[in-house]
């Protein structure tokens, strides 16, 4: 015997809400993925950007901050300092990692 249409009707409405549920779930979680891809690749660009300054400070380089921030060696200017080098010097300082001496020098 067959089941009568409006019971295969209301099945088939059940299904089709449960594919949009798991349809709408499965884009969330595609999301979330890509989300904490994105945060895992901004953690390691951000390792690697705390050892390349750390490399540069243990190098016997510094950074001079004037109107522009500098890179520098034995007095001399190497190149710019960038944004993200001064916030990576400023973690390694907070973390205890470096110390950074703050001078005033004079011009003669």
């Amino acid at each position: 015997m067959h089941r009568d249409p409006e019971t295969i009707q209301a099945d088939i409405d059940e299904l089709e809400t449960l594919l949009a549920q798991g349809a709408r779930n499965l884009d969330r979680l595609h999301d979330e993925l890509a989300e904490t891809r994105a945060m895992l690749s901004a953690d390691e660009r951000n390792r690697q950007h705390l050892r390349y300054v750390m490399r540069r400070y243990e190098s016997g380089e510094y950074v001079a901050v004037g109107i522009n921030t500098w890179w520098c060696r034995d007095g001399q200017l190497l190149e710019r300092a960038t944004p993200n080098d001064m916030g990576a010097l400023h973690q390694l300082e907070r973390q205890g990692l470096i110390a950074c001496e703050k001078r005033q020098e004079n011009a003669a």
